[in-house]
């Protein structure tokens, strides 16, 4: 997917904030939101399904969109910004540790509206920023490189597939296997997650070609450089779009949801209007977009969807997360340190 708006770098957004443009002329007198977030297809998606629509029906207001590699470097940037951002996009895993620093506000539903339109999953049980979209964790696939296509989380162990098998596990892909591992092992990440780090011991026993994918997993897949990979669904389904020999599955009743958040950064200099643009990011239009085009999962409640659109979505009902598991991800983020800490010992270096 493209985009007609050019992603502003960081030094562009911090230029616009000074009073000039990033070619050096005046900076307009229009109101400036800042966002940081997620890079790549997502910060694509946003600015063209989201950012687009609103500043054409809000001409006054320009939503300038930061890209950041992970949710700790866009922390990083808000912690030590001393308030240039007005709205943080970081996955839930980190929005605790945020929230411990003090860096994002609490919501006040007089203020954002659509809160109270919001899928039960995309609350924030302390009120702070909801989920802005709903993704699943995917395998990824060769379709010239496979008989059949994996249906199950276990098939990245499969023998067929050794030393064929690309992916990254020291992130929220990692944390998020551990989960569909234990729940198809019938164990309890809560509990313990031992099971399942044993079951993903065996992707450093040779199975795994690399667990650094370069450029990426997607490509390597695409390219027939690995044939099997983890990734994200809905930026799995738009790549397969271009991508003959590049597929994306959710194993029926094992799929594991990521709900990423919206946050409104306290101290934020463009408060009231990064509510406004908020409200309107987790409202029905901006959802239904963010479904019908990027795949993902609605997080509003009213987004009505053809049946054809909801079973392509990572939908938690209707869609490729029915029957999945909605993880307690306030729990993971208390333990992120230590489930990443032994993945990397356990698994990668062992």
């Amino acid at each position: 997917m493209t985009t007609s708006r050019a992603l502003l770098t960081a030094a562009a957004a911090a230029a616009i904030l000074a009073g000039t443009t990033a070619c050096g002329g005046s900076a307009s007198s229009d109101t400036t939101v800042t966002v940081v977030g997620f890079p790549g297809l997502f910060a694509e998606q946003f600015e063209e399904l989201v950012i687009a629509p609103y500043e054409e029906a809000n001409p006054g207001v320009d939503i300038v969109y930061e890209e950041q590699s992970t949710s700790a470097e866009s922390i990083g940037r808000v912690a030590s910004s001393g308030g240039t951002y007005d709205i943080a996009i970081v996955d839930k895993s980190a929005q605790g540790g945020a929230n411990d620093q003090g860096l994002f506000q609490q919501l006040d539903p007089a203020q954002v509206p659509n809160l109270a339109h919001l899928v039960p999953e995309a609350e924030s049980a302390d009120g702070f920023g909801p989920s802005i979209y709903i993704d699943s964790l995917a395998l990824l696939y060769n379709t010239d490189l496979v008989d059949e296509a994996p249906t199950q989380w276990s098939d990245l162990f499969d023998e067929e597939y050794d030393g064929e098998v690309a992916v990254s596990i020291e992130n929220a892909m990692g944390l998020s296997l551990l989960v569909g591992l234990s729940n198809d092992l019938g164990t309890d990440y809560q509990e313990s997650i031992d099971p399942a780090l044993e079951e993903m011991r065996q992707l450093g026993d040779g199975q795994a070609l690399t667990f650094a994918p370069s450029p990426d997993a997607y490509t390597m897949v695409a390219s027939g450089s690995a044939t099997l990979s983890l990734g994200w669904y809905a930026r799995g389904k738009d790549f397969a779009a271009e991508n003959p020999s590049f597929d994306v599955v959710v194993p029926e009743g094992s799929g594991v949801a990521l709900t990423p958040t919206i946050n409104l950064v306290d101290g934020a200099p463009q408060e009231e209007a990064a509510l406004a643009f908020l409200d309107y990011a987790i409202g029905e239009e901006a959802q239904g977009a963010l479904a019908r085009d990027g795949f993902y999962g609605p997080v509003n409640a009213d987004v009505e969807l053809s049946a054809e659109e909801l079973a392509s979505s990572a939908a938690i009902e209707g869609g490729v997360l029915d029957g999945g598991i909605v993880p307690d991800w306030d729990f993971i983020s208390q333990h992120t340190s230590d489930w990443t800490q032994r993945i990397k010992r356990e698994v990668i270096d062992q």
